[in-house]
């Protein structure tokens, strides 16, 4: 699911945003009814830490819907008024890896990269199946900025040098699939990583009634949100692009184009809201979200995910000053464990000899004080995995 929430915990341009604690509400019953496994936002406000707009939306809305999410670590630079988040089911993925994509000729909001991995039945053996998204808010009102967006997010995966499950998601502000922005995307020369439309919707969006089932915004034509815009709702901006090896399923994930869904369009193929949760999804913001379902096969790829990203699992977590750490899968000679803040700085590191494929490690801690923290897995300045932790004291 891919959801635009209109300035959640950020400043307003003009405007005063409804506030976080009016909205808990309103998103605890839209979730509660999309209840994703998957969930990347725009528009978040870009700030880290305990009591940041990202931590409030995990700790007082998605965890009370499902203990088991999990957020990634935010990332914002100093341009951003709003920022993307993702967040996820720790019970069905865990977090490989997570990158910005580069935007060498620009500076704008960043586009956030996220490796999953799914815990299905051969985890345990190394065999598993990535899925790996794009979480982006293309540029309001420039196309010529756009193209230069779509291309950085191509050019990032031809990078990747091979196929994968890749999905490209959020709000890309576009009027109809002839964009060149969008066309960088759906006709893109190389294979592996070529994204698709799955509900193939070709030409003009904008006004036209043959595209109303996949229109997200306006959701009222008086918005209740402040910073919200009204009128009809006339315009498809929120998209889920899956690559080739999505819409096939060659690689152990396919999209399922039947579920895809506006949750509040009335106009959307799947069964409407109620009458309760669309008027949240009105009071909430001026977009509607997508939603898509995923086949998981039973037959995944036999590469070893332990190979080029070894696990990184806690033991006991919260701790009380001493971190316990479950490492398998080692296969280069050295590695560091890092801990940092949520404001992503470096507090504490520790070296790894990794000549011991699978080993225990207890990190001393006591010098930092409580509170919530990242641990991460890196080997030559390459994140491999990263945890959240939380710090007891007693």
């Amino acid at each position: 699911m891919t959801y635009n929430l209109l300035r959640y915990g950020a400043q307003g341009i003009g405007c005063t945003p409804t506030g976080v604690t009016t909205r808990n509400p309103y998103l605890t019953s839209i979730l509660s009814t999309t209840r994703p496994d998957i969930f990347g936002v725009n528009e978040i406000g870009p700030f880290a830490g305990p009591t940041s707009p990202a931590n409030n939306l995990l700790i007082n809305v998605l965890q009370n819907v499902n203990p088991a999410y999990r957020t990634t670590t935010m990332t914002f630079n100093n341009s951003q008024d709003v920022a993307n988040c993702m967040y996820y089911n720790s019970d069905k993925f865990g977090l490989a890896m997570q990158a910005v994509v580069p935007e060498p000729t620009l500076t704008l909001r960043d586009i956030n990269y996220y490796k999953f991995y799914h815990k299905g039945p051969g985890l345990a053996t190394g065999d598993t199946t990535f899925l790996e998204v794009i979480q982006v808010h293309l540029h309001a009102s420039d196309e010529n900025t756009r193209q230069v967006q779509t291309a950085d997010i191509m050019n990032f995966l031809d990078g990747l040098g091979r196929s994968g499950n890749f999905i490209v998601q959020g709000d890309f502000n576009l009027d109809g699939s002839t964009a060149a922005s969008f066309q960088n995307m759906i006709a893109h020369s190389n294979a592996d990583c070529k994204l698709n439309d799955v509900l193939n919707l070709v030409g003009n969006w904008h006004s036209n009634g043959s595209t109303l089932p996949a229109m997200t915004q306006a959701t009222s034509s008086s918005p209740a949100n402040p910073c919200g815009s009204g009128g009809a709702l006339d315009d498809r901006f929120d998209h889920i692009l899956v690559s080739n090896a999505v819409l096939n399923q060659t690689d152990g994930i396919r999209a399922l184009p039947s579920t895809y869904w506006v949750p509040g369009n009335p106009h959307a193929p799947n069964a409407s809201v109620n009458a309760t949760v669309l008027n949240n999804l009105k009071l909430s913001s001026d977009h509607f979200p997508v939603v898509l379902d995923f086949e998981v096969s039973t037959t995944v790829g036999t590469t070893d995910p332990r190979a080029t990203t070894p696990m990184l699992q806690l033991r006991g977590n919260p701790s009380n000053g001493v971190i316990g750490v479950q490492l398998q899968g080692l296969v280069v000679a050295n590695y560091e464990l890092k801990l940092l803040n949520l404001n992503g700085q470096s507090l504490k590191s520790w070296s790894v000899d990794g000549s011991a494929k699978n080993q225990s490690l207890e990190l001393d801690a006591s010098s930092i004080p409580a509170g919530a923290y990242f641990l991460q897995l890196l080997s030559d300045e390459q994140v491999l995995r990263t945890e959240k932790v939380l710090l007891m004291r007693h």
